[in-house]
């Protein structure tokens, strides 16, 4: 299993996917210090280190998570299918469960390595700027909220597994997850965010949420209700994907 892991690491490594999405993930951190600096320059007004990172770490829960992320699912689980290795990979001492959980450590792993390149990123540009307040307690506050929204983007990338599984290519999951983030545009500013299991990222990983917002009435459910929603979801989509390993020809 772990002689796996290391293959299917040494696949990544060795392509461009993960330096492609490296500087997609460094987009965040990018494009929100370029709005920091124009709001130094033309309001006056001073920009926090707090501020610039939950602003980042939204960014990437709003509008590139999703996709970033769904892309780099999609490449380490379709690579096999594409280059027509699958069935010479099952004809050698390799069970059908284990290149699928060895996949999956893979993009937790990745996930975690472009996260961590966002947050970097954002750091090292907090502290180039001068933004105020970087302490080590504000660094581990903005690093929790990375590590939140790492987190709920796991469950997340299961259907995208699935697609990918039984489509056997890109197109398919890349556009799901393009109608996923679409609709997130859609239910993200309803009261009805909290039923949207792609919603998580940004009420899991983000201080979006303010008091007005959660007031009674105002929103159907509640942060827990939208994690409950996304578990029960992502067990489904797995119990699928084993399944379909399980049962059907993928060569």
């Amino acid at each position: 299993m772990l002689t796996l892991l290391r293959v299917e690491m040494m696949k990544v490594r060795k392509s461009a996917i993960l330096k492609l999405c490296a500087v997609g993930a460094l987009c965040a951190p990018l494009l929100n210090w370029v709005i920091a600096l124009n709001m130094q320059q033309q309001q006056g007004t001073s920009v926090t280190f707090t501020f610039y990172m939950e602003q980042s770490n939204l960014f990437i829960a709003m509008i590139i998570g999703t996709l970033l992320y769904g892309l780099f699912t999609t490449y380490v689980f379709e690579r096999e299918f594409s280059e027509d290795m699958m069935k010479h990979l099952l004809t050698v001492p390799v069970t059908r469960m284990h290149l699928f959980i060895s996949k999956l450590m893979v993009v937790a792993l990745g996930l975690m390595a472009l996260t961590l390149t966002a947050f970097l990123g954002g750091l090292l540009l907090s502290v180039v700027s001068g933004f105020s307040g970087i302490t080590v307690n504000t660094v581990l506050q903005a690093g929790l909220q990375y590590v939140k929204a790492w987190a709920v983007f796991l469950p997340l990338m299961l259907p995208v597994v699935l697609i990918t599984v039984v489509f056997r290519n890109f197109v398919a999951p890349i556009a799901f997850s393009i109608i996923a983030e679409i609709i997130l545009f859609v239910v993200m500013q309803s009261q009805y965010i909290a039923l949207y299991p792609w919603a998580a990222p940004i009420l899991t990983g983000t201080n979006i949420l303010t008091d007005a917002f959660l007031e009674p009435g105002t929103m159907v459910g509640t942060p827990s209700i939208n994690l409950v929603i996304l578990a029960g979801f992502s067990l489904t989509t797995l119990l699928l994907s084993v399944v379909y390993m399980k049962t059907q020809d993928l060569t």
